[in-house]
């Protein structure tokens, strides 16, 4: 019995005492700040006494100099560091490789019979003058600016003398002359031509009869020189042609001799000689070759109308001076009345170099 009450003495006091540690615990825990208090503060030095003052006008020594300062480590907080390098930039990526376009589909019979060209020669190129100004389209004219060429300007009839004319037969005589030269397109509108011709004619023959010595019968014979100029100006071009107007000038000179009235003597020849003076303008059309393949060259056809004085001369070779007579003609004249003055003066062909 006594140590059952020595055991139930002891379980109370234990209970007791676990009971004070609990109570214990919890008023420190509750007395316990959540976060433990700052450090207090360092106290702050005191201030370093001030130096007396030295007295007026004494020697002082300099002052020590200030050491300088350590170089400051990258490694501390706060201190500048050196910018980083960039980074290099990534290549681009490779473009990706354009979709193949669709196969264009086969043009029918119609399209491809509105679309063919190749009977009409090579594409005009681009003028590097921008095209015509006037009209807005480009033509091949545009292509021969500021570009010499070689000319044929046709036929001209130089007038001459005969000796009919010392009987009262017509003077109508002439001597036809080839003129070549050359013309230039100084701009879109205005040119410059000009051109020098020759021409010669003889006539001739031999008699002869049965028993008897042949006999030489010269005929007359004559020579013509002639000079053209002319401003050719254009008034339209588009394309293949080109429109357009010359004022001309036309001077001309022949001599020559008629020996046929006498086949052993030259008391009767007679001297033959012409002048020519035309002023005229021309009208028509310029025709570039290019639906030929021959983009250089251009075929011109004109009419032409003017005044032009005309004089003729036969003058007797005699001994002691012979007769003589002059014929003059200033009139009004054309080719496009004759058909062989059209094909001989008309037609004119020229080669862009």
């Amino acid at each position: 019995m006594r140590f059952d009450l020595l055991r139930s003495t002891l379980s109370t006091m234990g209970m007791a005492c676990l009971g004070a540690l609990v109570t214990v615990s919890v008023a420190d825990a509750q007395l316990r700040p959540a976060y433990p208090p700052p450090p207090s503060a360092a106290p702050a030095p005191a201030p370093a006494p001030a130096p007396a003052p030295a007295p007026a006008y004494s020697y002082q020594p300099a002052p020590a100099p200030a050491p300088a300062p350590a170089p400051q480590a990258y490694s501390q907080p706060y201190a500048l560091q050196p910018a980083p390098a960039l980074a290099p930039a990534p290549a681009p990526a490779p473009a990706a490789a354009p979709a193949p376009a669709p196969a264009p589909a086969a043009p029918t019979a119609e399209a491809a019979a509105a679309t063919d060209t190749s009977a009409l020669g090579a594409p005009i190129e681009q003028p590097t003058t921008g095209g015509n100004p006037l009209f807005g389209k480009p033509s091949d004219h545009d292509q021969i600016i500021n570009h010499w060429s070689i000319g044929y300007f046709g036929i001209t009839g130089v007038p001459v003398g005969s000796s009919a004319m010392a009987t009262g037969g017509a003077a109508t005589d002439s001597v036809s002359a080839p003129v070549i030269g050359v013309r230039r397109w100084l701009t879109e509108q205005y040119g410059i031509e000009a051109g020098l011709g020759f021409g010669f004619t003889s006539d001739g023959g031999r008699g002869y009869a049965p028993g008897a010595t042949d006999v030489k019968r010269p005929g007359p014979g004559a020579f013509a020189v002639v000079a053209h100029g002319g401003i050719p100006v254009s008034v339209y071009h588009g394309g293949h042609y080109n429109a357009l107007i010359i004022p001309e000038l036309n001077i001309g000179l022949s001599n020559g001799i008629d020996q046929g009235a006498s086949a052993s003597s030259t008391t009767d020849d007679v001297l033959l000689h012409g002048f020519l003076f035309g002023l005229g303008v021309r009208a028509g059309a310029e025709w570039h070759l290019q639906v030929l393949d021959i983009p250089q060259a251009t075929l011109q056809i004109t009419v032409r109308a003017g005044l032009d004085y005309e004089s003729r001369n036969a003058e007797q070779d005699a001994s002691g001076g012979g007769a003589g007579i002059t014929v003059s003609h200033f009139g009004f004249g054309t080719n496009a009345m004759d058909l062989s003055k059209l094909l001989g003066s008309g037609i004119q062909l020229f080669l862009y170099l």
